[in-house]
């Protein structure tokens, strides 16, 4: 390859394509309309950055492809319907997630808590995994069918996607109280000066925090939270499911689910505890307003 000639078109990355298509649901055309107008930089840059991407992720080419691209990217940015033949929510698309997907295997328990059923063979543990927004059921539902409950977990794991492990508990009158720990929120005084010293005493508790049976519900709760304890956890402690704080104390999430005559247990974080894993502090201002 000559050092003169452009770099391969970032569309038609492999790794592109698939964040396209399982998150944002894109399909390519089967044969991209002739257009050798040049694609513009800026304004692959900005759709780059609409979609999560970055700029360093790849470069673009005058391919057809790219401008599809482009064009599908503006649409759902601004709210406008993507073409039936490059989108697959569009019933009229060759691979209509209604037909190849899996939406079927959802059911709702509540407005925010959705089950996705694994056939019996591709259950690998007691616990249902249970998603909390249409965008996550939809990216499930576009993974390979034969991907496993193990599978599917570490997929959302590994992109950082808010899901629950609910475990059927039959319901029972009481239970022991569980252990507390006194508030480790730090407090400081007006005028005090932060230094390395602070973030390391920050990174103790958030370690302390996360040690606790309940820590590894950080990785369930993708976002920033997820991002902060995913260097402290590994996954598969998570996949274990719920803890004693649950299963023994009852404590923490539940949601009642009339199929199984029972509840529905995982672990869960408090305010105080997500708190200190974000590094908050109460610091005076000196000001009595």
């Amino acid at each position: 390859m000559d050092e003169n000639d452009p770099p391969p078109a970032m569309a038609e990355s492999s790794n592109f394509l698939r964040v396209l298509a399982q998150h944002y649901g894109f399909v390519p055309p089967l044969m991209a309309p002739l257009d050798t107008t040049r694609v513009d930089q800026n304004e692959w840059e900005k759709c780059m950055r609409a979609i999560g991407l970055r700029q360093v992720d790849g470069s673009i080419s005058s391919s057809s492809l790219d401008k599809t691209v482009i064009n599908f990217i503006h649409k759902i940015t601004y709210a406008q319907r993507p073409g039936a033949n490059e989108w697959d929510l569009d019933s009229e698309n060759r691979c209509a997630l209604v037909i190849t997907g899996q939406p079927r295997n959802i059911c709702s328990v509540t407005s925010n808590i959705f089950l996705y059923n694994f056939p019996p063979n591709l259950m690998s543990f007691s616990w249902r995994l249970a998603l909390t927004d249409a965008a996550s059921i939809l990216y499930v539902c576009r993974l390979d069918w034969n991907l496993d409950q193990y599978d599917v977990a570490h997929c959302l794991l590994e992109q950082g996607i808010t899901f629950r492990t609910l475990l059927p508990l039959r319901i029972i009158s009481s239970s022991p109280q569980p252990p507390s720990l006194p508030s480790m929120i730090p407090i400081h005084l007006s005028g005090y000066k932060f230094t390395i010293r602070d973030y390391v005493t920050y990174q103790q508790q958030r370690d302390i925090i996360l040690a606790l049976p309940q820590g590894h519900a950080a990785l369930l709760q993708g976002g920033i939270t997820w991002r902060l304890a995913r260097d402290s956890l590994g996954y598969d402690g998570v996949l274990q499911g719920p803890s004693v704080m649950s299963t023994v104390y009852r404590n923490r999430f539940a949601v009642e689910y009339s199929p199984l005559e029972g509840q529905l247990w995982d672990n869960d974080l408090s305010t105080e505890e997500l708190e200190v894993i974000s590094g908050a502090y109460q610091c005076y201002t000196g000001s009595c307003q």
